[in-house]
């Protein structure tokens, strides 16, 4: 006959109402304290008790039972707010957890889970492994994941980290960005983005820009950006107020007969390598800087400077 609890457990796994994770590790604990006491337990004693003569449905009802007991002391980990530890109260709370998801929600915060869509989706807050979807995407809050790809638009309500972010559309985030390789080919506005390898593309809005290798094509209004290496193509008018890295690059894209089809303003430009074409800037300092096509600079500030005929710089500093 087939146990109570392991039934009524069953039921609910064949129900949907847990996942296959907790229906597995439930069972398993259950059934391993089991094989414990059946191992540690001395039939000649029990009989000595009377516990069982002519049956053994006594000692497994006892077995059962300091399972049951034990187990208390394992489900605290899941539910440590718990004070009663007699084996029908535990069970009692057990399936009252399962059914509010409070043993699904925690397994999963530990192992993540995979997550695909397609069309409208909305992505609750929480930790994942992989994300695939593509359409129009919602997260309700902060998420972690190790891979997020969407093809589509996405609007986030929190922040989101992970360890490759791919946008293939339009992204909105309302907090942060934080992963290891960063890329978007579209508009895409965050507050802070931070990133190891960040390449972005279309218009991008942001507050600050953090990174090791960062490669810009479009047009970007945004206060700071930091880099180790910085490339940039400009497309249309940006703006930025401070830009750090060692070596950098900023270029505009060309049209017709070559004409400049960008333009960035930019407060000050720190580095060690420096070229621009198409700048608007107060201050460019560096140790080898080469002004070049259609900027227009109010000082800079360099050991070894170049300044193209086309450009203008009111104010050179050799240091």
């Amino acid at each position: 006959m087939e146990d109570e609890f392991i039934r009524k457990l069953k039921e609910k796994y064949e129900k949907g109402e847990i996942s296959k994770e907790t229906y597995e590790e439930i069972l398993k604990r259950y059934l391993d304290e089991i094989e414990e006491e059946k191992a540690e337990e001395e039939p000649e004693e029990i009989r000595e008790k009377g516990e069982y003569e002519n049956s053994t449905m006594g000692g497994i009802d006892e077995l059962l039972s300091r399972a049951m007991e034990k187990m208390d002391e394992e489900l605290k980990k899941f539910f440590p707010e718990d004070e009663k530890t007699t084996a029908e109260e535990v069970e009692e709370k057990v399936f009252k957890k399962v059914e509010s998801k409070e043993i699904e929600n925690k397994a999963e915060d530990k192992q993540g889970r995979d997550y695909k869509c397609a069309g409208a989706c909305t992505i609750p807050a929480g930790r994942y492994n992989y994300i695939s979807a593509s359409g129009s995407v919602k997260v309700t809050g902060d998420l972690r994941a190790k891979k997020l790809s969407v093809a589509g638009s996405l609007h986030s309500e929190g922040n989101i980290w992970a360890n490759i972010l791919s946008i293939g559309g339009s992204a909105k985030i309302d907090g942060n960005v934080i992963g290891e390789d960063i890329s978007s080919g579209g508009v895409f506005h965050a507050k802070i983005i931070k990133g190891e390898r960040i390449r972005l593309g279309g218009a991008i809005v942001f507050e600050k820009i953090k990174g090791e290798n960062v490669k810009i094509e479009g047009s970007v209004k945004g206060i700071n950006l930091k880099a180790e290496i910085l490339k940039m193509k400009i497309d249309g008018k940006s703006s930025l107020e401070r830009i750090v890295a060692e070596r950098i690059e900023i270029r505009s894209k060309r049209g017709v007969l070559r004409k400049f089809l960008g333009t960035m303003k930019v407060g000050e430009i720190y580095g060690e390598e420096i070229y621009v074409e198409s700048v608007r800037a107060k201050l460019i300092k560096g140790e080898k800087v080469t002004i070049g096509d259609n900027c227009i600079v109010e000082k800079v500030e360099a050991e070894r400077v170049k300044v193209s005929k086309k450009s203008k710089v009111k104010e050179v500093v050799r240091k």
